[in-house]
């Protein structure tokens, strides 16, 4: 596949990086968003599967790409963010301009595709924007519940920090970075809280809740796609949680898919997106 590097605007002036491969043509078009603490370029795996759909694509940084990283407005200033750093709901910003981009570019319709913590980012912002015509869909690789692996890594001193996260973002300290070694990557007192309070923007996925209403998920009103991997190590029961999905999720039009892979899909790409295009087929 044919790709370029494009520089995406977002309506706050942040310059965002995407990785693009048009497509001939311009019916359809993807944008893919990586997980946490991704980047545009480090599923190649399902990027260069995403082939078999014959439709266009765009690979997209968000702002929070990587655990820290630099990020340059239009006006020649900059600011440090990364996955560490974000404000999650700022996800709206940079899939709009994605949206901009796409349609600037002369595609009509685009799904929304997105991949762990990525998957929360589609999500969140399907369920803010039902009217928007040109959003058919959307596909959650992967998703999760943050809330239920991190409980699982820190056991009771998850309250511990979580307390001890509201206390320093009460005193104004929430952008330092919270190190802890039996966390896979620090982040700040004021990203812990996203991540992982059960009132949080973030907590799509509540698979951890059995009781919840998944009150994000079900504001939904456009197909969703959702692929579970069977040997994914963040799932306690894959089996379950497809059935607790399909409790919640009652749109006839939506498709839920268990396959025999892990986390990052290795292996299954190919699957994975042949179901994917079968469903394009029965929506459209």
């Amino acid at each position: 596949m044919m790709f370029s590097v494009e520089k995406i605007i977002t309506k706050d002036n942040f310059v965002l990086d995407g990785l693009f491969f048009n497509a001939n043509d311009k019916d359809l078009a993807i944008i893919f968003i990586h997980g946490f603490p991704g980047n545009f370029y480090k599923n190649t795996n399902l990027i260069e599967c995403m082939e078999e759909i014959g439709c266009g694509i765009l690979s997209l940084n968000t702002r929070g790409h990587d655990i820290l990283n630099i990020i340059s407005k239009t006006d020649g200033s900059y600011k440090v963010i990364g996955s560490a750093k974000e404000n999650f709901e700022d996800c709206i910003f940079d899939i709009n301009g994605a949206l901009k981009f796409l349609k600037e570019k002369g595609f009509k319709k685009v799904f929304l595709m997105g991949i762990s913590l990525g998957a929360d980012k589609a999500g969140f912002y399907l369920s803010k924007n039902n009217n928007n015509k040109m959003i058919k869909g959307g596909i959650f690789i992967s998703p999760g519940s943050n809330i239920s692996i991190m409980k699982k890594e820190l056991g009771n001193d998850f309250y511990k920090l979580m307390n001890n996260s509201l206390k320093y973002v009460r005193e104004g300290k929430g952008n330092e970075l919270l190190c802890d070694p039996r966390m896979d990557f620090p982040v700040s007192y004021k990203r812990f809280i996203s991540l992982y309070g059960e009132d949080s923007s973030e907590n799509v996925f509540p698979f951890h809740d059995n009781n919840s209403d998944f009150c994000i998920l079900s504001k939904i009103q456009k197909p969703i796609f959702i692929a579970i991997g069977e040997e994914d190590s963040f799932y306690n029961e894959p089996k379950d949680i497809i059935k607790l999905l399909n409790n919640k999720l009652n749109n006839n039009l939506n498709e839920i898919k268990l396959f025999k892979t892990g986390h990052s899909f290795n292996g299954a790409e190919k699957e994975l997106f042949q179901k994917i295009k079968s469903w394009f087929n029965k929506i459209n």
